[in-house]
């Protein structure tokens, strides 16, 4: 199993400052970035969001994990960057 940098961001502005430390971490070892993301109120992958009031912060969850990947890999296009959102 091939190890990585795990960093984990919330959207925060330090997060981000996190993640960019990481990736140039990551560019130096010669490893690939894990970006993730944990919300508690995530279901279980056997069961679809349902509640409407769910699928709005999913979302922004979502977009914390895809801007950042996206911002790292214009910066870092040698990098393999990875993006999860975890319970």
């Amino acid at each position: 199993m091939l190890r990585s940098i795990v960093v984990g961001l919330d959207g925060s502005p330090e997060s981000i400052s996190a993640a960019d430390w990481a990736a140039r971490e990551a560019v130096r070892r010669g490893l690939p970035l894990r970006l993730v993301h944990a919300w508690e109120g995530m279901p279980s992958d056997d069961q679809p969001v349902s509640l409407p009031e769910l699928k709005v912060p999913q979302y922004w969850a979502g977009r914390v994990l895809r801007t950042a990947q996206q911002q790292l890999a214009e910066c870092f296009p040698q990098l393999t960057i990875s993006a999860d959102q975890i319970k």
